[in-house]
């Protein structure tokens, strides 16, 4: 996300490295559109090549002049990066005002002012969010927490840097290559001793456990600057042959590595550095080798030098423009959504990013105007996402009430009038696995047509009266998050509303201890078993209540197993079953499709069916959710 042409003390300008940023946002572009599995270590390559390029400046500097100016230098970033970022907030409260539900409103207000002070990544660890479901209730602002951790080092690592310098003179270089190795060992170490299957999110954002990618870019230019490039025709071999090492770790890792691998967070993140340093290495080597030819290809430069806006822009263009507002889905839908994020990147670098880059600006002004516009966003958002407390969670779901019931009953009456004469209409209702594979419902191409209206809310519990569920970790510490029942107080209404032939109840099996009218009660114990039928028999009730079929699902172990949430998802199955015979409701065994004889299956027919472990969307929720309509006639 980086340029490498900025700044007084200017390094020279390599092709190869243009062409390397356009493959990371490419790959970051292909997994939010759901096409490349491990697309998301491009971000990781950003990370690595932005700790080189940073480091290169400051050692240029140092050399030329003995001295870092750090004013100057974090006024350089600030020209580089604020601009473009004004243009994202604009947009999104823009589309909080006109696109977002009262739903979304508090998760965008407390994401836009974490992504405006550069803490985005710490809010996403403080609200127990995971990246790898954010495709259920999807933020604007998902994708900022990267730019923070990249702020964040812009702060830290110059003042290290001048420490450094201070201490060791000429020595400088060798001293930041000893401090960079060594940072980054500490920083893989704290990975793998903090990573937690159930709790990814710890070391997926935190600044301290993937700092280690930017570190191996500061070695690197460490390295080249105290030993420079090998110069022997052996030596250049070698470099090339690691070079394409690299290419191949990485080919194999940005298609095949799952984000909740266990293998990604124990050694994962650690190759797939050090394989984006040997492409680095490689491509900046004065004699342009095999992988700098090919990075240098010319529409792959281009996309490298608007690859910070297309990064800023894509994905809120992606939320902006979904399938059920573009009528798309799969490749046409990820080829409107790209363009449209191209030409909003190519407008910003042309007439916003570089002409203030190029000083159109003055110093004097910038430091003038980013306090007033920073001001004036800060309020603009804050007044576009008022309406906040119509949400009973914390994530932004649960029951509804107010305006968004209002908005709601609308959403169920225009479903149902959109819906032909003949066409079968489905409720989907339950919880985040029954509101994403609902959306996937939706923007499917069905034969014969069938109506689907989404009943479903992310984070809900299948249990009234609780407020918090506390999640136990395999270190043993635990996590309390609000909640709420999926129990919404327009259901009664809305069915009416849309009048459904079919009601499909799809849930998830967390294993957590619950709020319960004041007392906690543990997962499939006698009291929580009693609940469980006792509520679902009451939603039975209430789903037929006007006449449709109400059909109950069992669910699939989730593919981060362990034994609690195993033993969830059998007891929960079990006591679903009680319920469909008790009240003679047909049940779907979605459990024993995706996990035949108790084996979870991650691939059907060629398709990855959870991408996150947990939920069905994208290529795995049309085939699950093709599944489902054959098995509801």
């Amino acid at each position: 996300m980086e340029g490498a042409r900025d700044g007084a003390a200017r390094i020279a300008h390599i092709s190869a490295l243009d062409g390397a940023r356009g493959m990371a946002v490419a790959g970051v572009l292909l997994f939010h559109g759901d096409h490349l599995r491990g697309g998301y270590l491009g971000v990781d390559f950003f990370f690595t090549l932005s700790g080189f390029l940073i480091t290169t400046l400051l050692l240029a500097e140092s050399s030329r002049s003995g001295a870092v100016s750090l004013g100057n230098f974090w006024a350089r970033r600030a020209r580089r990066l604020l601009p473009a970022l004004a243009v994202l907030m604009v947009g999104v409260a823009i589309y909080a005002q006109v696109l977002a539900k009262p739903g979304e409103l508090s998760q965008i207000r407390g994401d836009a002012f974490a992504t405006l002070f550069y803490f985005a990544n710490w809010h996403e660890i403080f609200s127990h969010t995971s990246y790898f479901t954010l495709f259920l209730a999807p933020s604007p602002l998902n994708h900022t927490w990267s730019l923070a951790i990249e702020e964040q080092f812009y702060v830290i690592w110059p003042l290290l840097f001048v420490v450094l310098l201070t201490r060791f003179k000429r020595a400088t270089p060798k001293a930041v290559l000893v401090t960079s190795l060594a940072m980054a060992s500490i920083s893989s170490g704290l990975m793998i001793a903090l990573y937690n299957p159930a709790h990814t999110n710890r070391v997926y954002f935190g600044t301290d456990t993937r700092a280690a990618a930017i570190l191996f870019g500061a070695a690197l230019a460490a390295a080249l600057a105290a030993y420079g490039p090998p110069t022997r025709r052996n030596d250049r071999i070698a470099l090339e042959a690691v070079g394409l090492v690299g290419v191949a770790v990485l080919a194999v890792a940005w298609t095949g590595l799952d984000g909740q691998s266990a293998d990604l967070y124990r050694g994962g993140f650690l190759v797939c550095g050090l394989a984006a340093t040997a492409i680095i290495a490689t491509a900046v080597h004065p004699d342009r080798m095999l992988v700098a030819r090919a990075l240098s290809f010319g529409p792959l430069c281009g996309l490298g030098l608007i690859s910070y806006g297309l990064y800023l822009y894509h994905w809120p263009i992606d939320i902006a423009l979904d399938a059920q507002r573009a009528h798309l889905h799969g490749w046409p839908l990820f080829g409107l959504q790209t363009a449209v994020a191209l030409a909003a990147a190519l407008v910003s670098y042309h007439y916003i990013e570089q002409p203030i880059r190029r000083g159109r600006v003055s110093a004097l002004q910038l430091r003038r105007l980013s306090p007033a516009i920073a001001l004036g966003l800060a309020v603009a958002l804050f007044v576009t996402t008022a309406g906040t407390g119509s949400s009973a969670s914390a994530s932004g779901s649960g029951a509804i009430t107010g305006k968004s019931a209002q908005l709601e009953l609308l959403a169920a009456h225009r479903a149902r009038a959109l819906a032909s004469a003949d066409e079968p209409r489905v409720m989907i209702a339950g919880d985040s696995v029954a509101d994403l594979l609902a959306q996937t419902l939706q923007s499917m191409r069905t034969t014969p047509p069938v109506a689907v209206y989404n009943a479903g809310y992310a984070g809900c519990n299948s249990l009234p009266g609780v407020t918090e569920n506390r999640s136990r970790r395999t270190d043993g510490s635990t996590v309390v998050e609000p909640t709420a029942p999926c129990d919404p107080a327009w259901e009664l209404p809305a069915l009416e509303a849309f009048d459904p032939d079919v009601v499909v109840w799809l849930t998830s099996s967390p294993a957590d201890d619950l709020m319960q009218h004041g007392h906690w009660i543990s997962t499939c114990g006698a009291r929580y078993a009693d609940e469980f039928r006792r509520e679902l028999t009451r939603v039975v009730g209430v789903l037929g209540s006007h006449g449709a079929h109400v059909v109950l699902t069992t669910s699939a172990y989730p593919r981060f197993r362990n034994a609690d949430n195993d033993a969830a998802a059998d007891c929960q199955n079990r006591l679903r079953r009680q319920v469909a015979s008790a009240t003679g409701t047909k049940l779907v065994d979605l459990f024993s499709y995706v996990c035949p004889h108790g084996k979870c299956r991650t691939k059907q027919d060629g398709v990855f069916l959870r991408s996150d472990g947990i939920h069905y969307a994208g290529p795995g929720g049309r085939l699950i959710g093709a599944w489902l309509l054959k098995h509801l006639r």
